[in-house]
């Protein structure tokens, strides 16, 4: 199974088949696209961070994510500094404030 940009959605589309039941459909998702400055509000604790609540991205409280940054218009599978999912299964995502790593990009919670 793999990850493709569908350029008219905006988001990203599972390819492939999967072992197991439930069906042929497309697995459920939540994607967020974040710019490189406002998306992260202000640093605090020398961070800047982005913040999804589980109300919002629906997937339970042990959700996957993966962070994806933008990079001449494709998204590409990067790593930050920590991704955090507090027993509410709310997901930050944080990059240090200083230097300024923040970055445009996309979320995706499964």
């Amino acid at each position: 199974m793999g990850l493709t940009f569908n350029p008219f959605t905006g988001e990203l589309d599972f390819t492939g088949s999967g072992g197991g039941g439930g069906g042929g459909g497309p697995a459920e998702r939540y994607t967020s696209v974040f710019n490189a400055t406002t998306s992260w509000g202000s640093p605090s604790d020398g961070n800047y961070s982005i913040t999804i609540t589980q109300a919002v991205h629906t997937r339970g409280t042990n959700p996957n994510v993966q962070i994806y940054e933008l990079i001449a218009g494709n998204y590409e599978l990067v790593n930050v500094q920590s991704i955090i999912i507090n027993v509410s299964g709310d997901v930050s995502i944080q990059v240090p404030s200083s230097p300024d790593l923040r970055f445009a990009g996309l979320l995706l919670v499964i």
